[in-house]
């Protein structure tokens, strides 16, 4: 009998304990099973994003080239094209199911196409190809954001289906442990039936510590059979249990407490999450735009070095005009000085014209005093002519011979008085020609007078030109100068932006794989927080269980 009831516990027991230990086995193998799905998922998630992230980068670094045409740039593309086709075959590893295979091969042949005509249009070397290719990409990123679409779906969809296997486990756990619960119960009051006084008294206190009272009083059974034994075990067991329910109420709400502070972190690191996936978007953006700026600060900086090499050829053209200038006011003033002496001696010569013509003046009044003179006589002896030939007449035959004299006389007189009045009018002529004279020669010495003031002003006026010309002459070596430094400075500048340029797209590129990583760390965080909350409620439902226990 004793070995019967022995047995028959031990069996009870021993099968209640696998039950339990088959229903922690099943919770844990689908959770494990859960785990790894989620993990394939999340990968092919992230294999996505890098692969879009990769085309990104490689488009901007064509659409820099395009700009420059650089040997440099050339390379650079290559290295981002290489980097694309390692993304594109490490995403191929990540597809499992027969549409996300379909999709990758619809993108990897278009890849292969835009991969040939790509590496044509770099070696044109020409703007317009370069620009078409990179336009070409969207193909691409429209094939990615399909795949991503596709990879999302099959994503939630995994997380639903998680969802659903979660609750099926902790539903099947629950009724599995109370079905056990019940098993137990219904062969204990079994095996009270079989049992007399103390084994009823041990089935009231077992069905009172099934009903959740674990404060029963031991039975005080004397005997030394199997039912001492089994009084004892049933007060150790009584013991243990209620040690159990005392562990798991305090494993409760040590788990509650965790749960709580998990869930406070939890919404501390989202909110940070998705103030940096902003924050690096907005750096991206912003990191996108100062590339662009730059390229075309490049470019700027280029026309600055070809306008400053023009403007320093200038500034040699210009300091070799300023010498030739100072030569030629050198030669000026050279000139000025020969021409002031030239007016200086003819101011002299006009001076002594107006002596002479002064001297010949007085000459020429005396020559009239004695044309005069000579008119005088001449009439005098036409007088004396005319009485001659009076008295000629008088003497008759005798005086003819005189009168004939006295003719001639008069016609001598006669020619005498007009050639003294055509050297009278020849004086007064020669008098109004030495007077005009006299006048040019006046105004001649006015205007000499003047020409040497003005030549004067004019050598002064040349003097001030040299000074300033050997002035303009010192500032366009400055200004020379000048320019030389700052060309070398708009070639370091140039340099510069360049290799700027060059880390902006390498930080815009880095900012998208983070924003992509700080988006699918957020999709995380919500699924943890979703965890979280479920382990919550099976918590707060097992401390209700073990509150029905009174100990």
């Amino acid at each position: 009998m004793s070995v019967t009831l022995r047995t028959r516990l031990l069996v009870n027991a021993a099968v209640t304990m696998i039950c339990f230990a088959a229903v922690i086995g099943f919770t844990i193998v689908n959770m494990m099973k859960i785990q790894a799905s989620n993990e394939d998922e999340v990968e092919a998630l992230l294999s996505v994003q890098a692969a879009k992230a990769e085309l990104n980068t490689l488009k901007e670094s064509i659409t820099s080239y395009s700009y420059t045409l650089a040997d440099a740039q050339k390379e650079s593309v290559r290295t981002y094209m290489k980097n694309s086709s390692d993304r594109l075959n490490a995403l191929q590893k990540t597809m499992t199911d027969p549409a996300g295979k379909a999709a990758y091969e619809k993108l990897a042949k278009k890849y292969e196409t835009w991969q040939t005509e790509a590496a044509a249009a770099l070696n044109t070397k020409s703007p317009a190809e370069a620009t078409r290719t990179a336009a070409r990409i969207n193909g691409l990123l429209n094939d990615i954001y399909m795949l991503n679409l596709e990879s999302r779906s099959r994503y939630e969809q995994m997380q639903k289906q998680t969802a659903d296997q979660i609750q099926f486990i902790v539903y099947s756990a629950a009724v599995l442990t109370i079905v056990l619960l019940a098993v137990t119960v219904l062969s204990s009051v079994r095996l009270t039936k079989k049992i007399a006084g103390p084994i009823r008294l041990m089935a009231e206190n077992a069905r009172q510590i099934a009903g959740g009272n674990l404060a029963v009083e031991k039975l005080d059974y004397k005997g030394k059979d199997e039912l001492k034994e089994l009084n004892d075990s049933f007060g150790i067991m009584t013991e243990q249990l209620r040690t159990l329910i005392k562990a798991i109420g305090e494993v409760g709400r040590e788990v509650e407490t965790f749960a709580e502070g998990l869930t406070k972190e939890n919404q501390t690191l989202t909110e940070m999450t998705e103030q940096v996936s902003v924050s690096t978007e907005e750096m991206a953006k912003g990191s996108q735009t100062i590339s662009e700026d730059l390229q075309h600060a490049v470019l700027f900086i280029e026309k600055m070095d070809e306008h400053a090499k023009a403007n320093a050829e200038r500034s040699k053209q210009t300091t070799a005009s300023s010498e030739d200038t100072i030569s030629a006011v050198a030669a000026g003033r050279s000139a000025l000085a020969e021409t002031k002496q030239a007016i200086d001696k003819s101011n002299e010569t006009s001076k002594e014209i107006s002596k002479a013509a002064d001297l010949f003046i007085k000459h020429a009044a005396g020559i009239s005093m004695m044309a005069q003179t000579v008119s005088d006589i001449a009439g005098q002896t036409n007088l004396l002519s005319l009485n001659a030939a009076i008295e000629a007449a008088r003497a008759g035959e005798a005086g003819k011979g005189f009168a004939v004299v006295a003719e001639e006389i008069r016609k001598l007189a006669d020619g005498s008085a007009k050639a003294t009045a055509q050297i009278f009018d020849m004086v007064k002529q020669i008098e109004g020609g030495i007077t005009s004279i006299t006048g040019a020669v006046t105004t001649g010495v006015a205007l000499g007078d003047r020409q040497q003031e003005l030549m004067e002003k004019t050598s002064e006026s040349f003097a001030h030109i040299e000074q300033k010309a050997a002035h303009i002459k010192a500032e366009l070596s400055h200004l020379d100068g000048q320019i030389r430094e700052s060309k070398q400075l708009g070639e370091q500048v140039l340099q510069h932006a360049e290799s700027i340029s060059a880390v902006v797209q390498e930080t815009a590129a880095g900012s998208e794989e983070i924003s992509a990583s700080a988006l699918e760390q957020l999709s995380s965080f919500k699924n943890m927080t979703q965890s979280v909350n479920a382990l919550r409620s099976l918590t707060e439902r097992l401390n209700d269980q073990v509150r029905r226990f009174t100990l």
